[in-house]
């Protein structure tokens, strides 16, 4: 008899760069000789002695369906597969600035992203509080008062073609004081 096969789940969804759960085949006719599907996805595997997918899909897909087909000496049977996988999500975090020194210092924002590929999605800075503390070219942040106060920046990184956006707020504590004419700003990341 021809194969009659059915695949539970039917569907699945998953985040990018993970491992899928897959589906198990229900064969309510004769044995399948072998498996053959409509397409691969990237990153999956394809077993045509099983007819199951495996491994973890390397690309953000919108729900595509899979026909899995399964093949004997009286005919095929088929039955479709739909995944859909999603961006991941990721945080991002501002690096201590360390000391610095009001008037003559300026110092270029750096961050870190986990997962830590910054390739994906382009990263930019704000300050809010501009009255102690601008972002300006190149990330660099220039401190503006003489004063003590909070810089508080915080880092935004855009959606890409794995990842989520993400955004940071961090607080940086500026203790200034004045030295034979020159201040000096201490930053302190607040955790």
């Amino acid at each position: 008899p021809i194969s009659s096969i059915s695949l539970t789940p039917s569907a699945e969804t998953v985040v990018v760069n993970s491992a899928i759960t897959g589906y198990t085949i229900s064969n309510s006719g004769g044995a399948a000789s072998s498996y053959s599907i409509s397409d691969t996805p990237t990153g999956l595997t394809f077993d045509g002695a099983t007819g199951l997918l495996s491994g973890s899909p390397s690309t953000v897909v919108a729900a595509t369906a899979y026909t899995v087909t399964a093949t004997n000496a009286s005919g095929s049977s088929s039955a479709t597969f739909t995944l859909t996988v999603i961006r991941a999500n990721r945080t991002i975090a501002i690096t201590d600035p360390g000391s610095k020194t009001y008037g003559t210092d300026s110092f270029t924002v750096t961050s870190t992203t986990s997962p830590s590929s910054n390739s994906d999605g382009s990263i930019t800075y704000f300050s809010r509080t501009t009255d102690v503390c601008t972002i300006g070219a190149s990330n660099k942040v220039t401190i503006e008062s003489v004063g003590s106060g909070t810089c508080t920046l915080y880092a935004q990184i855009s959606a890409g073609s794995t990842y989520n956006s993400a955004t940071r707020s961090e607080e940086h504590t500026s203790e200034l004081q004045s030295r034979f004419g020159i201040s000096y700003a201490v930053f302190c990341l607040k955790k």
